[in-house]
C-alpha cells in the first residue's frame, strides 16, 4: 500500500486541520423568559377600548414628524388616554405604507407602533400595539365590524404569535 500523498492533498489536510481548531462551539441566542410576576400597565382600563379611526389616522399622517407630541384618547375621554413623543416615522417613497413609533410620556416605559397601509382598493388599513418590556401587559390594535378596538393582551403570548 502506498503512504505517499501528492503535495496539493497535504496542504489541504493541513488547512482544514487548522481550520477546525479555530472553529467554536456556537452559543446560544438568549432568551427572553416569560417572567408573570411582571406588574400591569393597563389594569384601569376596560377589556376592549373603542378608538376613534380619524384620531389613529392623524398619528400616522406624513405631517406629523420625529419630536412632536401626540394624544391618544382612551373610551372617548372617560380613562387618561396615551400621550407622548414621536421617536421614530417611517414612510415608503410611494407612501403606501407608514409606520410610527412614539414613546410615552404618561404610561412609564410603553411604547405605541402604529402602521397604515393603503391596501390595492383605495382603503386605509391599521395595525397597532401598546407594550412596555417592564410590564406584562399589552394592548393591540383589532378590527370588528369596522371598528378599532384597543385589545388588552398578556404580553408574552402577543410577542410569540
Amino acid at each position: 500500500m502506498n503512504y505517499h500523498l501528492l503535495p496539493g492533498i497535504r496542504l489541504i489536510y493541513t488547512l482544514c486541520l487548522f481550520a477546525s481548531f479555530s472553529l467554536q462551539a456556537q452559543e446560544k441566542a438568549p432568551l427572553r423568559e416569560p417572567d408573570h410576576n411582571k406588574p400591569k400597565l393597563f389594569n384601569a382600563l376596560p377589556q376592549e377600548i373603542p378608538v376613534n379611526r380619524q384620531e389613529l389616522l392623524s398619528i400616522v399622517s406624513p405631517t406629523l414628524q420625529k419630536s412632536q407630541e401626540v394624544n391618544l384618547s382612551f373610551t372617548q375621554g372617560r380613562s387618561k388616554g396615551f400621550t407622548g413623543k414621536i421617536a421614530y416615522a417611517f414612510s415608503r417613497p410611494d407612501g403606501q405604507l407608514r409606520t410610527v413609533t412614539v414613546q410615552s410620556t404618561n404610561f412609564n416605559g410603553a411604547v405605541l407602533t402604529l402602521s397604515s397601509l393603503t391596501n390595492a382598493d383605495g382603503t386605509t388599513s391599521l395595525t397597532g400595539r401598546i407594550f412596555s418590556y417592564q410590564h406584562g401587559d399589552a394592548l393591540e390594535l383589532q378590527e370588528k365590524n369596522n371598528q378599532y378596538y384597543w385589545v388588552k393582551k398578556n404580553l408574552f403570548e402577543m410577542m410569540t404569535e
